[in-house]
């Protein structure tokens, strides 16, 4: 064995350890949830369920249609609907429904201050024209579930909870691109869920998140990560971890889980990778460390299998390191679908990790290095400061 080799199987057994480490934490919160939701409190909070949307005529009435059938008190909730700038009927549409839903305000924001990222300006704006106690975030793009507020309010009877993060999963669509979309993003609400567990919070998803109010303004805010494009739920998170005054909760009930759609295009499933992608440099230490084990070993495999058919590669070599990558999947992924009730993902984790070791290494680079477009709009990884 050569040097290379025996770097690239020391990068294996670290990767190896992490996906254990996460293992872990997909079985301790687990546990620890079953225990804690059989002591709720029937009061309620008061709730401001944020939406930032910009442009979404075609997708924003089934979230509100959805809104409007919780089970949560209506007295005891009110949704914000930020209009960003939205050059279409999503204004229209959300003063429609207002008529009928007394508990639905809108705002409009008609810039964005230089040095703010577009979806944090217009999270805030919701935020402080807002009064709940507890702050809910979903996009204007999903499908929440009739118990959801009453779900995830639950969870903040906790007092020494101040976040919860739910689960968002793709509707079953039959292909091949949207079988491999609706894994890949099942497994980041999987690391999302070890993360916690594990009381390494790493990754978070703002289709369904919750945070008091009171955390939120302790913070002040997306103050220090307000000019970074994305990452208005993972920094957040993660801000929220490093203060270490709050517990972070993760509502694993799969029927309380927030539905939303894939990406119609492989152009638009990697605009959104790359978006993703371009905020884990902003991450905490920790958390970066985490990544950068699992992106390394990435990294060494996709070198392997560019040298495999070179007279210093092999390509049984490079079979062992993607071997390596599965098993390394399947210690979080198989229990992880277990506690999501997905078990029917499984037949897909095979044929699409190859796939998906490419994805993520030219999904950071790409994100990192150069930029994304989204919502109409191109960006780098941050905005420009005053």
């Amino acid at each position: 064995m050569n040097i290379g080799e025996t770097f690239s199987l020391i990068s294996g057994l670290a990767y190896l350890g992490v996906s254990t480490l996460l293992s872990r934490g997909l079985y301790k919160i687990d546990l620890r949830q079953a225990k804690d939701l059989q002591t709720t409190s029937n009061d309620n909070f008061t709730v401001s369920v944020i939406v930032a949307a910009r442009n979404e005529e075609l997708t924003i009435s089934k979230l509100l249609d959805s809104l409007m059938l919780q089970s949560y008190p209506t007295d005891k909730f009110s949704v914000v609907v930020v209009n960003d700038r939205s050059t279409d009927s999503t204004q229209k549409i959300v003063d429609q429904y207002a008529q009928s839903m007394n508990n639905l305000h809108s705002i409009s924001i008609d810039s964005v201050p230089v040095g703010v990222a577009p979806k944090k300006n217009a999270i805030t704006h919701g935020i402080n024209c807002s009064s709940g106690e507890i702050i809910l975030v979903t996009d204007a793009d999903c499908i929440v579930p009739q118990n959801w507020i009453e779900e995830v309010a639950n969870r903040f009877h906790d007092a020494k909870v101040g976040l919860v993060q739910g689960l968002t999963l793709y509707p079953k669509r039959k292909g091949f691109f949207h079988r491999f979309q609706r894994l890949d993003f099942f497994s980041h609400s999987v690391v999302a869920a070890a993360g916690i567990g594990s009381n390494v919070p790493i990754n978070s998803n703002a289709n369904n998140f919750a945070y008091r109010r009171e955390l939120f303004e302790s913070l002040k805010g997306f103050e220090g990560c307000e000019h970074i494009v994305s990452g208005d739920d993972d920094l957040l998170l993660q801000k929220v971890w490093e203060q270490g005054k709050w517990e972070i909760s993760y509502l694993f009930t799969p029927e309380a889980a927030v539905m939303t759609s894939p990406t119609e295009s492989v152009s638009e499933f990697i605009q959104q990778r790359k978006r993703w992608g371009s905020k884990t440099v902003y991450y905490k230490p920790m958390q970066l460390g985490i990544l950068l084990i699992i992106f390394s070993f990435y990294v060494v495999v996709a070198c392997n299998t560019l040298f495999a058919v070179t007279p210093w590669g092999s390509v049984s070599f490079v079979l062992l390191l993607y071997v390596i990558k599965q098993v390394g999947e399947l210690l979080f992924l198989i229990p992880g679908t277990k506690v999501f009730r997905t078990k029917e993902m499984r037949k897909d984790i095979i044929w699409s990790s190859p796939i998906q070791l490419w994805v993520v290494i030219y999904s950071v680079f790409s994100g990192v290095f150069t930029g994304f477009t989204w919502k109409g709009s191109t960006f780098k990884k941050t905005v420009k400061k005053n």
